[in-house]
């Protein structure tokens, strides 16, 4: 009897041991592989997150990194073993054969799509493979503009379709990753034999930045220099600039510019890769070439109309616009044929930081009308000095409108002869600066633009 009950005793403990070493083998399998797919995940996500708001890009982007971290596309005997959807703007393009990343023709065209469930973009056939070692999601349809209500725009106004990859209005990126686990023991007990995981990232980098110039007297041509440093130390991949000056009266449109160059250029200049790329890249050359023909304007100052042709530059439309219509549809002409623009702006809306830097060494004294209380407009400026000074109203007015269009406001008073308080109440979002010198401005400029990389979200 003691011999059976031996018996048991040790069959007991082995299968008691066989169940512990299942159970850990299960569980460092389980740990392993959703270490490996999240810094996958992570990388990727990350990658094309800095292409934004390329969303065709993003996606290109982050399935290299995925083929180059750890779930290369094919296997050793040249078949896909992964499955990769999208949801975004895109032109329906999936991977060629051949395995070379760097290949420019690796990408084949198949229509174009704007995706509301995930779309399979990967293997080229349009064929799920049934036992793929990992599955991926990548998203950017999920942050893509909405209107008040929450409802999607229309596709048409979510997607750019241009030569160069798609441009959308997503300002994050997703990727959610899936592996099978292939458990043992745990899968008996019903524990889930696949892992997921997802990483969201936020493009903090790219930027569109509307410099609106009121400067004159020696200090203007003083001026330009630190503007023009500011504008080569933006990345023409990924960043954009525009120039609009202002003052009370008539001047040239060719001292306005939209905002350049990776959007208009994926338009009218055969591609975004000609603002950075080639033997003579396009970069910022018509901004420059409107800072050089700003001229000395008349010595009134107009800070609300400035702020207002500076959001028009946005594609924002706000009460007392001249035109009857303010959008991002990005036209030709990069400079107005007059000084007030043609409403189409070349934003890249919300996909982007976008910030609006004022440069004045005046105070208000004209405004373009339609922004003074009354009506149920409520009274923005209450200084003891000028309490009830449409000028100022307007000014403020208008700050108010980007605030509510979430741009970030950076107001710099050059010289003795501003109102720094009006200038800190402009500054929404932002900050406002005193500079008395070419250097001063050039080191604020400077320490404005100093942003952090892209990061992730969750």
């Amino acid at each position: 009897m003691s011999q059976i009950r031996r018996v048991i005793l040790i069959t007991g403990v082995i299968l008691g041991f066989m169940i512990l070493s299942g159970l850990a083998l299960d569980v460092g399998r389980d740990y392993s592989e959703r270490n490996r797919i999240q810094r996958a995940v992570d990388a990727a996500t990350l990658a094309g997150v800095v292409e934004l708001p390329s969303e065709e890009q993003a996606f290109i982007r982050s399935i290299n990194y995925l083929d180059q971290n750890g779930y290369p596309l094919k296997n050793e005997q040249g078949q896909d073993q992964v499955n990769i959807y999208i949801r975004g703007c895109a032109h329906g393009f999936y991977l060629s054969e051949t395995t070379d990343t760097t290949d420019p023709n690796r990408l084949m065209n198949r229509g174009t799509v704007l995706t509301d469930t995930p779309y399979l973009y990967y293997p080229p056939g349009g064929i799920a493979v049934r036992h793929p070692i990992a599955e991926f999601i990548l998203d950017t349809r999920s942050y893509q503009e909405t209107d008040d209500s929450g409802n999607f725009l229309p596709d048409e106004q979510q997607c750019e379709n241009a030569p160069s990859p798609w441009f959308g209005t997503a300002h994050k990126f997703s990727v959610n990753g899936t592996v099978p686990l292939h458990l043992n023991l745990m899968q008996i007990l019903g524990w889930d034999d696949s892992v997921s995981v997802q990483s969201i990232a936020q493009n903090v980098t790219s930027l569109d930045v509307v410099i609106v110039f009121d400067i004159s007297g020696s200090m203007m041509y003083a001026a330009k220099e630190p503007v023009k440093n500011f504008i080569n130390r933006l990345n023409p991949q990924f960043d954009q600039v525009a120039f609009v000056s202002f003052e009370c009266g008539e001047m040239d449109g060719r001292s306005r510019t939209k905002l350049q160059c990776v959007k208009w250029a994926g338009l009218y200049a055969g591609g975004r890769i000609n603002c950075y790329g080639g033997t003579n890249p396009i970069t910022f050359t018509h901004v420059f070439a409107a800072i050089d023909n700003y001229q000395q304007p008349n010595q009134s100052h107009d800070i609300a109309q400035g702020l207002r042709e500076g959001l028009e530059e946005f594609g924002v439309r706000v009460e007392g616009d001249t035109n009857n219509r303010v959008d991002s549809q990005c036209t030709d002409g990069v400079n107005h044929p007059d000084h007030n623009g043609d409403g189409h702006a070349c934003d890249r809306g919300k996909a982007v930081k976008r910030v609006l830097v004022l440069l004045t060494d005046g105070v208000p004294h004209q405004n373009p009308g339609s922004c003074a209380p009354g009506d149920g407009r409520p009274d923005l400026w209450n200084d003891p000095v000028n309490p009830d000074d449409d000028n100022y109203e307007c000014a403020m007015y208008y700050a108010q409108q980007a605030q509510q269009n979430k741009i970030f406001v950076y107001t710099i008073g050059v010289g003795s002869e501003v109102n720094g308080d009006l200038l800190n109440a402009i500054a929404f979002l932002g900050q406002n600066f005193s500079a008395l010198s070419a250097q001063e401005l050039d080191t604020i400029l400077h320490n404005i633009f100093s942003s952090p990389g892209p990061r992730l979200a969750e």
